[in-house]
C-alpha cells in the first residue's frame, strides 16, 4: 500500500490491463497454444486483466497507412481499431514464431502501429 492510501481505495483500484499479443497467423500454427498456456498462468496469477488480441484475427495490411505510425493520423478504420486497442493495455507480452531468427513480418507490422 502506498503512503495516503487506504485498503478501500485499494480495492477500487482496477487492475493492470496485461495484452497478449499472437503473432503467429498461418494455418495450423503452434503460437495460439502457447498463448493459451499463458493467458490461462496470467489470470491465475490474478494481478492482471488479460486481453488477447489474435493477429490472425485482426489482420493488419502492411504498409498501408500514408503517415509515420509515429504521428497518429490513421486513414484506414483498421489501423485506428488497432491503435485504440493497443492504447488500452498496460502491459504487452509477444507470443510469436521465430523464423530466420528473427521475427515474422505479421509480428512486425502491428509494434509500428
Amino acid at each position: 500500500m502506498r503512503e495516503g492510501e487506504s485498503c478501500a481505495t485499494l480495492e477500487t483500484m482496477t487492475k493492470p490491463l496485461l495484452q497478449v499479443i499472437i503473432g503467429s497467423t498461418r494455418p495450423g500454427r503452434v503460437g495460439i497454444h502457447v498463448a493459451d498456456w499463458f493467458v490461462e498462468a496470467a489470470r491465475a496469477n490474478g494481478s492482471f486483466e488479460v486481453e488477447v488480441l489474435d493477429l490472425a484475427e485482426i489482420d493488419l495490411p502492411l504498409f498501408d497507412e500514408p503517415y509515420h505510425p509515429a504521428m497518429h493520423q490513421y486513414t484506414q478504420p483498421h489501423t485506428h481499431a488497432w491503435s485504440e486497442a493497443v492504447s488500452r493495455g498496460d502491459a504487452v507480452v509477444f507470443v510469436m514464431p521465430e523464423y530466420n531468427w528473427g521475427s515474422t513480418r505479421p509480428s512486425r507490422t502491428p509494434s509500428t502501429t
